[in-house]
């Protein structure tokens, strides 16, 4: 990892700076706008865009996901380092939690995350997954179909 990668991983994991919270399952997860919105077209029109709120922007609810996804989430945001992202999950159900985080990489179009969620994926799907893998795609679709 570069040195600039280092120094925004060392930014999420400080927390200096942060100009917004969100709020994960009663878990505070604190961001920067600016690089959020650099690496998610949906953070940036939460953000930047017209419809975007007033008067800044604390205690955002994420709801529809956990707090290990979102911040696997973040860390892929911040440093693109799957391995690091991929590493939180490691302890609980990989599959599940990869599914639940392609879920989330979709949602905020997130789309190197989303392929790499794809790939891990791929290596690892049996009978046992196939019907959940199937649910997750047409989520997906159902999402991308709804108007923002």
């Amino acid at each position: 990892m570069g040195l600039l990668l280092r120094e925004l991983a060392a930014l999420l994991e400080t927390r200096e700076c942060a100009d917004v919270t969100f709020v994960v399952q009663g878990q505070i997860f604190s961001a920067h706008t600016i690089i959020l919105a650099m690496r998610s077209p949906v953070f940036k029109a939460m953000f930047y865009g017209p419809l975007r709120e007033q008067g800044g922007h604390r205690g955002i609810t994420i709801e529809g996901t956990q707090p290990v996804v979102f911040n696997a989430l973040l860390r892929y945001i911040y440093t693109e380092d799957c391995t690091s992202c991929m590493s939180s999950l490691d302890k609980y159900d990989n599959k599940q939690l990869t599914m639940h985080l392609l879920v989330t990489a979709d949602r905020y179009h997130v789309k190197g995350l989303k392929s790499i969620c794809k790939k891990v994926l791929g290596c690892v799907i049996d009978v046992e997954t196939v019907t959940t893998m199937l649910v997750v795609r047409i989520y997906c679709v159902k999402q991308a179909a709804q108007p923002a």
